[in-house]
């Protein structure tokens, strides 16, 4: 008869293994990249301050941090851009993603 062994591997066990010290470097991680965030968004507010004068203005200000202003060629789209490569040719590259808007 043949005995079966178990070996317990790599984050087995809530405590045991990699898993346990990567879950805490990751919860660690995750809350130092939360504090960065919320740091940062107050120092934002606190320098705009002065232009702030009621509780709507601080909303509105705050949304606009999030606001993508960005304008795109027309033509472009992300999946083009993600096929550009070192080495292609200018022209190849406005093939594939459209005339710039201007150039220098």
């Amino acid at each position: 008869m043949s005995e079966e062994r178990t070996v317990k591997g790599a984050g087995e066990g809530r405590r045991g293994g990699a898993r346990g010290k990567g879950g805490r470097v990751l919860k660690w991680v995750g809350r130092a990249v939360l504090a960065y965030c919320v740091v940062l968004t107050a120092v934002r507010v606190l320098f705009a301050w002065p232009q702030i004068h009621s509780g709507r203005d601080a909303v509105l200000y705050l949304l606009a941090m999030t606001e993508d202003s960005t304008v795109y060629a027309p033509g472009y789209s992300e999946k083009a851009f993600w096929t550009i490569r070192p080495g292609m040719s200018a022209g190849k590259v406005e093939e594939l993603l459209g005339q710039p808007q201007w150039r220098r």
